[in-house]
């Protein structure tokens, strides 16, 4: 195979499955959201004690401080 041949492949590949990761976390989010509007998810409330609150930030800053660690070992150099 030639090497402009290998290189289409590969745009192809990671075009589709860009799409299809796409695509699941699509469907994901109208799962949750269709849950919380129809009221089966219990926890879509806002914490209402200030240990429910402690929680909830932590959580929060866990999942940023996750995410940006994520990024940065991503594009760091090898």
């Amino acid at each position: 195979m030639s090497d402009d041949a290998s290189r289409s492949v590969r745009a192809v590949e990671g075009f589709f499955g860009g799409l299809a990761k796409g695509t699941m976390i699509l469907a994901a989010i109208v799962v949750v959201v269709l849950g919380a509007l129809g009221g089966d998810i219990p926890f879509t409330d806002l914490p209402g004690t200030r240990k429910e609150w402690l929680l909830f930030l932590l959580f929060v800053l866990l999942a940023i401080a996750g995410g940006t660690a994520f990024l940065m070992l991503r594009h760091s150099p090898r």
